[in-house]
C-alpha cells in the first residue's frame, strides 16, 4: 500500500479537526491549519511513504532500530535519536542571530525569536 496524501488524510491515522479548527497528527499530536499539510507531516515525519491502513497500533510500535547508546532508549526515525542524544551532550546547535541564545531544537528557537525579537 503506497500512501498518497489523499490516502493518509483518510486512514486510521486520524484527521479529526481540534476544537480550535485545525487538523491533529495523531501520532505526536501536532496541529495543521490545512488538511494537506496533515497528511504532508505524517509522510515525512512518520514514515518512510508507506502506512498501513486501519493499523494504527502496529504502525506506531513499528521497531525501533536508532538507540541511543547512553540510556538505551529506543527510537523509530534516526532524527529523533539525533535530537534526544543533545539531552546528554548538551549540544545547542540553533543559535539566535540577535543574541548569545540557543537551544536544542528548532521550535525553541523559533518561540525564543517570538517573545523576544519581535
Amino acid at each position: 500500500f503506497k500512501a498518497t496524501k489523499y490516502t493518509v488524510m483518510n486512514s486510521a491515522i486520524g484527521v479529526g479537526k481540534t476544537k480550535d479548527g485545525q487538523f491533529r497528527c495523531e501520532l505526536c499530536h501536532k496541529k495543521f491549519k490545512r488538511r494537506d499539510g496533515l497528511a504532508e507531516h505524517v509522510q515525512y515525519k512518520h514514515g518512510n511513504g508507506s502506512i498501513q491502513p486501519n493499523c494504527y497500533v502496529c504502525y506506531i510500535e513499528k521497531d525501533k532500530p536508532f538507540e541511543c547508546k547512553i540510556c538505551l532508549k529506543s527510537f523509530r526515525l534516526k532524527h529523533h535519536l539525533t535530537e534526544h542524544t543533545r539531552i546528554h551532550t548538551g549540544e545547542k546547535p540553533y543559535k539566535c542571530d540577535m543574541c548569545d541564545f540557543s537551544a536544542m531544537r528548532g521550535y525553541q528557537l523559533k518561540s525564543h525569536k517570538k517573545s523576544h525579537h519581535f
